[in-house]
């Protein structure tokens, strides 16, 4: 192939071309035939304002191609193109062709595929491609012979400036997509093999969800009913986002994992069917009208939270065996009794449930709740037992939280008691010992009576010869040092008689 770039503005131009590495089509009118072309590395078709048709009859080695601004093409045709000898993929481009009606080529793998500002009945004759990394439009027209063939998708947009209510969209044969946003696109959508009798399926669950879908304002009341079958898709990696829709059915009857987040929120008058979906780390649904959901598989859910729902019943979890937080304010289903969760087996969290319905009974969950089934428990129905309530101690080890608070408060007002006697006790020691150490230092040990003195009424002499020599005095240093202020005159000392007595003698 030449390595050149030239530009084509006539026929004449295009006759001339056999390959050539850059072709820029620019100011061309009528039709343009490449009678001769066989191999290109790229094609841009810009400011070509009364380009009405464009064929390549030969064209079969071709890296890519980009329309743009061509108000008044109506046919494309690349008939011999197929696949690149390279093996690698063909890039498609097409914007701002609001009256394109055919395009003919049949890429095997394709590149990037985006088509904008494009009619809304174009037709795309390719039946063989069967790989592509994206695909980006604003206008799902009838795409339908487009991806027949189509097994992997690495992301899927599809967004308009506006709600279109005449999307047909089908992807038969996918088997892996990594991503799928959708913004403002009625009609109907469908992924995997379907049939007119919506919602029967083939193969549901067989599609895999690498990363995430999000789908978004995709009709308003009043418009033609929207619906997407989602039934082949088994599970998704990560999200799934359905916001701010309005008479729409989305239909997941394949999908059994979510890997990370299901959120539905602002949602009128839709129904949302998630009849196998089997886990989910959490689940929300909050701030949406007349709507129905449907969760009959749901086993496990980290939290579950369904918020506001304005004319619509909280729907019922009748397999939920576990999760850590639930939260339910709404209308909630009594038909069938006050056991809303008939098969749970561990609430390791908190269960907070608020109905809007006044004849609900709590009955059911605080026996869950008295089996330490549920830990935490705030119900607002009728027999509540008690507005906020834990774990009981009957049957468990634990002890309420008013107890154990009780328990905590003792314990440290008595702790304190004995801190407070211990520094008082010290206090006084501290004081009396300071006092009996003054008393020491001012040698203030004799008595403070002035007519206190020493008693020696008991001291008395006695008269030598008589049963014994009489007492003897002790040493001075024996006796205390009193200091007696008044003392006795020598004629107030009385000498008592002795008495003589005689000792029996033995016969």
């Amino acid at each position: 192939m030449t390595e050149c770039e030239v530009t084509v503005s006539s026929q004449e131009d295009a006759e001339k071309l056999e390959g050539c590495d850059a072709i820029y089509i620019q100011n061309a009118t009528g039709t343009l035939t490449f009678t001769n072309l066989n191999k290109a590395g790229g094609m841009a078709f810009e400011n070509n304002p009364n380009l009405t048709a464009i064929s390549f009859p030969l064209l079969s080695d071709l890296g890519g191609i980009k329309i743009t601004d061509v108000p008044a093409l109506k046919n494309v045709s690349i008939p011999s193109l197929s696949a690149r000898p390279d093996g690698l993929p063909i890039g498609l481009s097409i914007s701002n062709a609001p009256i394109l009606e055919f395009i003919n080529f049949k890429f095997s793998l394709c590149d990037n595929i985006e088509l904008f500002d494009i009619s809304e009945s174009i037709q795309v004759l390719s039946d063989d491609i069967i790989d592509m990394p994206s695909i980006l439009t604003d206008n799902c027209g009838s795409f339908v012979q487009l991806f027949d063939k189509v097994r992997t998708i690495m992301f899927l947009e599809i967004t308009t400036s506006h709600p279109q209510d005449h999307c047909i969209f089908k992807l038969p044969k996918l088997s892996s997509i990594r991503g799928i946003n959708i913004t403002h696109v009625g009609g109907r959508f469908s992924l995997g093999p379907s049939n007119e009798s919506w919602p029967g399926y083939e193969l549901e669950g067989t599609i895999q969800v690498n990363d995430s879908i999000r789908i978004q304002s995709t009709s308003t009341i009043g418009n033609p009913f929207t619906q997407f079958d989602f039934g082949p898709i088994g599970t998704i990696a990560n999200f799934l986002l359905l916001d701010s829709d309005a008479n729409a059915t989305f239909n997941f009857a394949g999908l059994t994992n979510v890997g990370l987040n299901l959120s539905v929120s602002n949602h009128r008058e839709t129904y949302c069917l998630f009849d196998r979906l089997v886990n989910v780390e959490y689940l929300s649904i909050y701030n949406s009208t007349n709507s129905f959901f449907s969760f009959e598989q749901l086993e496990r859910v980290r939290s579950l939270t369904i918020l506001d729902n304005i004319k619509t019943t909280v729907p019922l979890f009748p397999r939920l065996e576990r999760a850590v937080d639930i939260h339910l304010r709404g209308n909630i289903d009594t038909s069938g009794g006050p056991n809303i969760f008939p098969s749970l087996t561990l609430v390791s969290g908190s269960v907070v449930i608020e109905p809007w319905n006044e004849d609900f009974n709590c009955s059911k969950l605080v026996s869950q709740w008295r089996d330490n089934v549920i830990h935490t428990l705030k119900c607002n129905g009728t027999d509540n037992g008690t507005e906020t309530t834990q774990t009981p101690s009957r049957g468990s080890t634990r002890l309420p939280s008013s107890t154990l608070a009780g328990i905590g408060v003792g314990s440290g007002i008595f702790g304190l008691g004995i801190v407070v006697a211990l520094i008082w006790l010290c206090l006084r020691l501290r004081r009396r010992l300071r006092a009996l150490e003054t008393a020491h230092k001012r040698g203030d040990m004799e008595p403070t009576d002035e007519n206190s003195r020493a008693d020696v009424s008991g001291l008395h002499e006695i008269n030598p010869g008589g049963m014994t020599e009489g007492l003897r005095e002790k040493p001075d240093d024996h006796l205390p040092n009193w200091r007696i202020r008044n003392e006795l005159p020598d004629n107030q000392i009385v000498e008592l008689p002795v008495r003589e007595t005689e000792l029996p003698t033995s016969p």
